[in-house]
Formats: C-alpha cells, structure tokens, sequence
C-alpha cells in the first residue's frame, strides 16, 4: 500500500469518528442544563412548573465543568475530522477508497439533528454564561419605566428579576441596541415576576433565531451537496455554536440572523438594507458584515446608496425611539477588555513594563482592529485560493 493510500485511509478512519464526537458534545451540553443549578447553570427563580426545566439535582462542579470541558473538545475535534474530507480534492484514484472508508453524513439529517437540539435546549436552563440574567434585568426595566441605558440592576432593590444579575454587572446599563431591548421588554412583558419565564420567553427568541438561520442556509446551499454539508456543519449541528450561542443564549444569535438574511437577500437592496439596520440595532458591531455586501455593490453605486440608505434609516429609528443616551453605553463598553480574551494578557504584560497607571484601552482597541483587517485579509486570501476550479461567476452570484 502506497503512503497516499495510507494517508486516505487513516484520514477515512478519523473521520469515521466525526459523526459520533459531534453527537457526544451536543448530548453533553444537553446533560449540563438538564442536571440544573451549578456553576456552569445559574439558578432561576419562579414556579417550578414554568419552563425553562431541569432534574434541579445539583451536580458536582467537577463533574459538571468536565462535561462542559468535554463537550468543547469532542466538539471541536468532530467539526475538525468531519470538515477535513470535504475540503480534500477528489482525485479519481483515490475516489472509491475514499467511499469506502467514510461517508458523509447526510445534511439534511444534520439540520433536523441541530434544529432539534436547539429546540431542546431552549426549554432547559441556560449554561456556561449568566448575560441571560442581564437580558431579562434590562427588559423589566422597560416594563417598569426605567430606562436600561441609563440604569443598572443595582437600581431595582429587591427586585425578582434584577436581583439574579452577577457581579459585576449589577451596576452596568444595557449595551445592545434598540431592537435586543424590545425583545427583552417583550419578554419581561410575558414573564411578569417570574425569571424562570422570562428567561424561557428569551430562550424560545433565540432558539428560534439560531433554527431559521440554519433553514436558510440549507435552502441557499441545497443545489450543492458538498457546500450543503459544510453548512450543516459550520452551523446547525455545529456543537461548539449550539454550546456557546444557544445553550448560553446569547443575544448575538439575534443579530448573526438579520446578518444572514441580509447576505442571502443581498440581490434586493431595499430587503438586505432593513435586515442589515436591524442587526446592528441589536448588536452594533454586528454592522462589520455590512462590508460584504458594500464590497460587492462598489461598482453598483445606485443600489449600494439603497441599501446603505435603508439600513441607516431602521438604525437611526431605533435610537431615536431609545433616545440618545443608549449611545453613550455603547461607546463606553467599545474599550473595555474581557477578563475571557487574550487582549486582558496584552494589558497585564504592558503594566508590567511601562506601568499600571493606564489601562491601555485605546491602544489595546486600536490592536485589536487591526488584528480584525489582517484576519478578514486572510481569509479573503484563502477563500480566493480555496475557489474550486473552472466555477463559473455567475454560481457565486445571489438567488
């Protein structure tokens, strides 16, 4: 046997495993919410017979962050094993070992198995991150009258709701944008005193988003089968997105939803535009897609003026329905460093040297960006290398 042949067939045999290490971590970020209350699951107030539901067993925290540690790792290695084959060039005296030694699982099967995870996870409690708490903070304020760009939790005492929000948040006013705090509201709204509701309502928004954005790249990729499976992949049984955006409910599903159907729907200006405006006004920095379709529409000015126009329009309305003071937050939080991200050992190694008398956020903002353009410069490289042969321009263009 030839070392290529070898080579295929060990990477057939990893990628056998593919299927089975992504079902393993999306069952074990189902198991983290599904035990309850833990370090890894903050715990809900409210009737016990309101979503969200849980065994409320009260798990070991080492048993429960090795899970949360596992899911994370099979997750990865899976999506790694499982993407590697259908990026590898088919050559035809390779082609038949290649099917011998893996098949790829069907992507339709992919999307029912992650719209179904999803389903599940939005009736358990969320894990690995308490920002729901801060969600459902911001949202009572509105139904109370309080603006949540001006206060923070810490200024509804005794409150059910806000009374849940971690440190150090307590004090720190909403920085999502006009359309994040009206589905908050909304929630509030439903859930009345009960956090456990609330929450729930929250969770069914955001398992909603996460579900029709996995549909919509199915429809938009189905004519492929290879581009229909890495999407199945890169998003709806995706373990680490369903892990961090769905299990933890993250607002950001919101806005990464507007961004997707903006792009699919980046024939009709008028269209993509609105989508476009309300991403950003539910995550600001959710405005970087924005430059995809400008990038494609240099040429088009009329139609790029209609889409900037429109998208600018649905923003500027939603802050000024919020009022000016929503911005303020926002610009703040712009440069504040997360104690999760490698710019926080940036900052320790400069106070090391020069001295801790700055927190160095400007310079540490201005690294940051331009690590951002060296990365999309990257992957406009590699996508462009990547570029399957003798693909016609007109297949890369919109439906």
């Amino acid at each position: 046997m030839t070392s290529e042949k070898r080579h295929e067939k060990a990477r057939g045999r990893l990628a056998g495993l593919a299927t089975p290490a992504i079902g393993a971590s999306i069952l074990l970020t189902i198991v983290i919410g599904l035990l309850g209350p833990s370090p890894m699951v903050p715990a809900l107030t409210g009737p016990s017979w309101q979503p969200p539901y849980s065994l409320d067993v009260h798990p070991n925290p080492y048993l429960v962050i090795a899970l949360a540690a596992a899911a994370i790792i099979l997750g990865g290695l899976g999506l790694l094993t499982a993407l590697t084959p259908t990026r590898a060039p088919k050559l035809p005296e390779h082609g038949a070992l290649s099917s011998k030694l893996w098949t790829p699982p069907d992507a339709r099967l992919l999307v029912l198995i992650g719209c179904t995870a999803a389903a599940i996870l939005a009736f358990l409690p969320p894990s690995g991150s308490g920002d729901h708490l801060n969600y459902a903070a911001y949202g009572r304020m509105v139904t109370l009258g309080l603006s949540p760009y001006t206060h923070g939790a810490v200024d509804l005492p005794g409150d059910p709701i806000a009374d849940a929000v971690e440190e150090p948040w307590r004090e720190e006013p909403s920085v999502y944008g006009p359309v994040a705090t009206a589905v908050q509201a909304v929630a509030s709204w439903i859930g009345g005193d009960s956090l456990r509701l609330t929450i729930f309502v929250l969770a069914l928004f955001n398992a909603a988003a996460f579900i029709a954005t996995g549909l919509l790249i199915d429809r938009f990729t189905r004519d492929d089968p290879d581009r229909r499976l890495r999407a199945a992949l890169l998003w709806t049984a995706n373990p680490l997105l369903l892990y961090q955006l769905v299990a933890g409910m993250h607002v950001d599903t919101l806005a990464i939803a507007c961004m997707v159907a903006a792009l699919l729907a980046r024939s009709r200006p008028t269209g993509s535009g609105v989508l476009l405006g309300l991403g950003v006004a539910i995550k600001v920095n959710a405005g970087l897609v924005a430059l995809g379709p400008a990038w494609e529409l240099r040429r088009r000015p009329a139609r790029l003026a209609l889409m900037a126009g429109c998208a600018l329009a649905v923003v500027v309305i939603g802050y000024a329905i919020v009022g000016p003071e929503a911005i303020a937050p926002m610009t703040r939080t712009s440069k504040s460093i997360s104690h999760a991200s490698f710019w926080k050992l940036v900052q320790g190694w400069l106070q090391s040297i020069v001295g801790t008398g700055s927190a160095y956020r400007g310079e540490i903002q201005i690294g940051s960006l331009l690590v951002l353009a060296l990365l999309a410069w990257s992957l406009l490289r590699l996508a462009s290398r990547s570029r399957r042969p003798g693909l016609p321009p007109s297949s890369e263009a919109a439906p």
